[in-house]
């Protein structure tokens, strides 16, 4: 083999040395990040079968399909948010990469920039049925280039509302699975996958014993959540909770008071869409276990990781 000259040295040196960085770099906001993760939603990684293998932090064999096409949900290029109003740079807690929540994953693609999210949400489409998501990020109405544009961002987002569930015991935490109406209308209505984020608490007449009554006569099948509650196991469940006065919905605010709304990458379809580097943020009760119930959501994750496909198949 003969001798490389001074400048190649140089040039793969140099290459090599940019991607131990990028590599620490990426290491070190993981740990920095694992140290912020509350004790009830948790990382779980539910590869044990394959806990010796690292996944990489930096990928470098890129994607030269159509990219378009993509399943995983790697994030929107600033020209896609600026395309519907939105500013990039007022998105809130946008993946990056290097957060211990994404990856940097280089992909061929006008749609997606190189930034892949592996921090996967269980979401209930509404149905009690399982399903996915990534949470690319979160907004305000402030974040947008127009007035028009917010409003027309705003409507699809409150059109298609995520909800959660604050635990009663720290309410930083949730006690069961969110919950999003995702039906055949979805995906083609809101490619970008914006909501509005609704907050759903039992009231004070919910939590009395004429209440508790009532709520086990329409929840007692589903059983209960990290904090004691009834489960909502669908939209329907939480529309007549609601009604007779068990629940309140309450939009979620920022520290300032300003409405949050995220951008949610439901995926259209898992398979595939689920990598083998990702992991499942689910609620915990106080012994560590997720809510018996929502174990489906689990195993399905763990099919979807390890084989590609879903359980049954």
């Amino acid at each position: 083999m003969k001798n490389l000259t001074p400048t190649v040295a140089f040039t793969l040196l140099f290459s090599l040395l940019a991607f131990v960085s990028v590599s620490e770099l990426n290491a070190q906001s993981l740990r920095e990040s694992s140290k912020q993760f509350d004790e009830k939603i948790v990382l779980l990684n539910v590869d044990t079968n394959f806990s010796d293998i690292k996944a990489p932090s930096v990928y470098f064999d890129g994607y030269t399909e159509a990219g378009e096409q993509e399943k995983r949900p790697f994030d929107f290029k600033d020209e896609q948010y600026l395309s519907i109003g939105m500013v990039p740079a007022e998105i809130v807690a946008r993946k990056n990469g290097v957060d211990g929540m994404s990856v940097i994953e280089f992909i061929n693609s006008k749609m997606y920039r190189n930034v892949r999210v592996i921090e996967t949400h269980p979401l209930n489409n509404g149905r009690g049925q399982v399903s996915f998501y990534s949470e690319l990020g979160m907004f305000t109405r402030s974040g947008f280039t127009s007035t028009a544009e917010e409003k027309a961002a705003v409507e699809v987002a409150e059109d298609f509302p995520v909800y959660v569930f604050p635990d009663r015991a720290d309410e930083s935490k949730e006690r069961q699975v969110r919950m999003s109406a995702v039906d055949a209308d979805y995906f083609a209505a809101n490619p970008f996958g914006l909501s509005e984020i609704i907050e759903v608490r039992y009231t004070e007449y919910g939590l009395s014993k004429p209440g508790h009554v009532q709520a086990r006569a329409i929840l007692e099948p589903n059983g209960v959540t990290t904090d004691g509650s009834f489960r909502i196991n669908d939209m329907e469940e939480l529309e007549i909770l609601e009604a007779a006065g068990l629940v309140v919905l309450q939009v979620r605010l920022n520290e300032h008071g300003e409405q949050l709304y995220a951008v949610n990458r439901v995926f259209e379809d898992a398979e595939g869409a689920v990598s083998t580097d990702a992991y499942l943020m689910i609620p915990l009760r106080s012994n560590n276990k997720f809510n018996p119930e929502e174990e489906n959501w689990v195993e399905e994750f763990r099919c979807l990781k390890m084989m590609g496909t879903w359980c049954q198949q």
